[in-house]
């Protein structure tokens, strides 16, 4: 007999809890879907037998707005799958949202199929991101030359300087180059931040070297 899988749903709206609740019924395996209106109601399922194997949340909730209910999430099921729903149009939050363990954001208007297949990754511990048409990324990788896509797609392989190096005949110096040009054109301090960016397909939306480094 298959395990169930043990969905929880957060959102201030109970209309759109239990039309969620229907739609994920398409995803064809067994499981049980579980609703929560408030962070406070969320945490009463941290001791559930069989505990939560994903937590779909609005990013706004009366008892606690966009990062802090998150964050409270994220520390009372280390082990679950996290995914923002959310209608907000703010790529600066949803970055943040990443750096701080979400797994992937869904915008709420997003086609049916769309969502279904982000949920499906997601589930299989990918991360997943649907954004609306509408929503144009300020920064994208067309702003960066080929060899500077390929080096931050190597990047998001988890190589090193050196690794990079190797796979793309570079000097470990070149790569340290092309990193502090992506970094200063993409206005990121770090690696990470770089990685969640192009993961979160800001940088490489539909983009083959986006494609390739995001394979599991």
């Amino acid at each position: 007999m298959v395990e169930a899988v043990n969905i929880l749903l957060i959102d201030d709206h109970a209309l759109f809890r239990e039309g969620l609740s229907l739609l994920l019924e398409r995803l064809g395996f067994p499981l049980v879907t579980l609703q929560a209106r408030t962070i406070r109601d969320a945490l009463a399922y941290v001791t559930h037998p069989d505990g939560i194997h994903l937590l779909l949340m609005d990013f706004y909730i009366s008892d606690a707005d966009g990062l802090q209910g998150l964050l409270k999430l994220r520390q009372a099921f280390p082990s679950s799958a996290i995914v923002l729903i959310s209608a907000s149009h703010d790529l600066g939050l949803i970055r943040e949202a990443v750096l701080s363990g979400a797994r992937g954001f869904i915008h709420k208007s997003a086609a049916v199929e769309a969502m279904l297949a982000g949920l499906n990754n997601a589930l299989a511990g990918l991360e997943c991101f649907i954004y609306p048409e509408d929503l144009q990324p300020e920064r994208s990788a067309k702003h960066l030359t080929h060899r500077q896509r390929e080096v931050l797609a190597q990047l998001c392989l988890g190589k090193s300087n050196k690794e990079i190096g190797r796979a793309l005949s570079l000097s470990e110096n070149t790569v340290r180059i092309h990193l502090a040009d992506i970094f200063r054109i993409l206005d990121v301090a770090s690696r990470t931040e770089a990685i969640v960016l192009a993961k979160s397909g800001v940088l490489f939306d539909r983009d083959a070297l986006y494609r390739q480094s995001n394979q599991p």
